[in-house]
């Protein structure tokens, strides 16, 4: 579908709530893109305000058009169940597709909530900010591999994961993949980005008093993720957090619990003694997976994607905002001075940082 075409049919206004869905139209709003345009805003904010659907899919009848890969662990999933994204199915298939159910959507506007513990993730062929949203088999099949290894180590109470059940895909369509995710527990969590915004820009409270506690927020994440980073240098995980993929635990009033669910690891890396301890996953999935399945790209280090984190989502979106705040508000506080400080205190975050 090009970036002008009509999207009336996605028609219903979402009926819909939960936690993350209640939280997720505030990051149109958040400063921190990419010079959206006018236009760029104007269609995306429709295409937010919009219910999502999903179509199941006939697999007894159309054995031929789907490929299916399972999780090294076989995780509980006995359904005989498939989807489709909306809108992938108005524009890229022909296969015959049973009835819709609908889905609210998460920030990651592909990403959607089939139920409670379950979510899945979508290829888009529409322009949805400045690019079409692609999914490739391969980079579903990194991620459900390296969920596949994150199953055997020591969990910490701080960090859980939504944990990849199965991957497919349509008619040779192998850039609009789907995988199936799930979560362990019934935590309500909203992205992180999510949650800062709601501090810092959507209050009844007085101007400084958001800035303020939106420094909270973030003295609060960063000992946390220093706590993570240590676990992380345990492990051999490189783990893309970012605003998105990070979802905060909360309470009932919506507050952080300190602790966090990640999900999608299709940018993640592993260490070189990670990826050798997990060789017969490897083993599993080329001998069961008729694909080009190869890892170059993930196994190296865990610095330098925790490096990466540092550098893109803690300076490039929490300290970026925060000082465009008390910018626009004559606040005269040094954003970077502060956050530099707090950096050099986390003793696992300085290593790297």
């Amino acid at each position: 579908m090009s970036r002008n075409d009509d999207f009336s049919f996605l028609s219903k206004r979402m009926e819909q709530s939960n936690a993350e869905t209640e939280f997720f139209q505030l990051y149109v709003n958040n400063n921190y893109v990419d010079a959206l345009t006018e236009e760029d805003q104007e269609r995306d904010s429709i295409l937010l305000k919009f219910e999502q659907r999903i179509w199941k899919y006939d697999f007894e009848n159309n054995k031929d058009d789907i490929k299916v890969f399972n999780s090294f662990h076989k995780l509980d999933d006995n359904t005989e169940q498939y989807f489709m994204h909306d809108i992938y199915y108005c524009d890229a298939s022909q296969s015959e597709l049973i009835h819709s159910i609908s889905c609210p959507p998460t920030l990651s506007f592909r990403t959607l909530i089939l139920d409670k513990n379950n979510y899945i993730k979508f290829g888009l062929p529409i322009y949805y900010g400045k690019m079409i949203r692609l999914y490739p088999i391969k980079e579903a099949l990194v991620s459900m591999y390296i969920s596949d290894c994150i199953r055997r180590v020591e969990k910490i109470e701080l960090l859980d994961f939504f944990y990849e059940k199965k991957a497919y895909y349509y008619n040779n369509h192998s850039d609009f993949s789907v995988s199936h995710r799930s979560k362990e527990n019934d935590l309500d969590a909203i992205p992180f980005g999510n949650y800062f915004n709601k501090v810092l820009y959507f209050s009844e409270k007085e101007i400084s008093q958001r800035f303020t506690e939106a420094l909270d927020v973030v003295e609060s994440f960063l000992i946390d993720y220093d706590s993570i980073v240590k676990y992380l240098s345990q492990t051999g995980l490189g783990l893309e957090i970012h605003g998105q993929n990070l979802l905060v635990v909360i309470d009932n009033n919506g507050n952080s619990i300190h602790r966090y669910l990640y999900r999608d690891f299709g940018n993640c890396t592993l260490s070189e003694d990670f990826f050798k301890k997990n060789s017969d996953i490897e083993v599993y999935y080329k001998t069961h997976f008729d694909f080009d399945f190869k890892l170059t790209r993930q196994v190296g280090t865990y610095k330098s994607c925790v490096w990466t984190n540092i550098r893109l989502f803690i300076f490039g979106f929490l300290f970026y905002n925060l000082d465009r705040y008390q910018s626009i508000y004559n606040l005269n506080f040094n954003v970077y001075d502060w956050g530099d400080n707090i950096l050099k205190k986390c003793d696992n975050i300085k290593e790297i940082y």
